[in-house]
């Protein structure tokens, strides 16, 4: 697909000077690591993301990305779940094209980065588990078919990050996507202990393999 097309803005009205999109599958720290820059406590990486002052930044998720436009904020930070389709089907390229969420804030964006989470399977089938209990109370709360599709997606996002060939395609398919996006800011922070520091997305090969530290 062509950059240009696709960041064609479907929203002419919208416009930011900087979107930061952190992506990463469920449990992989974009929540954690969204929170911890924003607070200041990630000197090294708001540095190579050239950001003076993160606290200033609105946060949007994909799911509601609207809300956090109301007050007509210039600096946005979009929550990403890049598995959040395949969640209910297959997924590629495509169908991050399609995803209103992207295609309007990176159209409506006179700059535009991504930061990619990764995380060991072993540490990212962990914290799945301690989501336990918040299934738990949901079904006390009487509800229960939110319950049973979150335990269903759970299982599912456990065989997953029990293949790491498959896990690592999602990765690349992401990849590919904000490459043929037009994307050329992107770098991978590795979650599996507290991220300090990002790396370009060409040492991507190495982080996979547990040689970048």
């Amino acid at each position: 697909m062509g950059s240009r097309a696709w960041t064609e803005a479907p929203d002419r009205n919208l416009h930011l000077t900087r979107l930061i999109i952190v992506a990463g599958p469920p449990c992989s720290g974009k929540s954690t690591f969204i929170a911890t820059l924003r607070e200041g406590r990630l000197q090294a990486v708001a540095k190579t993301l050239e950001v003076a002052h993160p606290e200033l930044w609105a946060v949007a998720y994909a799911k509601r990305w609207t809300e956090a436009l109301a007050g007509g904020p210039e600096l946005v930070m979009l929550h990403y779940d890049f598995l959040r389709f395949w969640k209910r089907r297959n997924v590629g390229r495509r169908v991050y094209r399609n995803d209103p969420a992207l295609r309007a804030l990176v159209a409506g964006s006179e700059r535009t980065s991504a930061v990619t989470l990764w995380t060991e399977p072993a540490v990212l089938t962990r914290r799945l588990g301690r989501r336990r209990p918040f299934l738990l109370r949901r079904w006390l709360r009487g509800e229960f078919r939110q319950t049973v599709q979150g335990s269903r997606v759970s299982r599912k996002l456990r065989r997953l990050y029990g293949q790491h060939r498959r896990l690592g395609e999602h990765y690349e398919c992401w990849f590919s996507f904000c490459a043929a996006a037009g994307i050329k800011e992107h770098w991978i922070g590795d979650t599996t202990e507290p991220v300090t520091a990002l790396h370009p997305v060409s040492d991507w090969p190495m982080i996979r393999a547990g040689g970048v530290a």
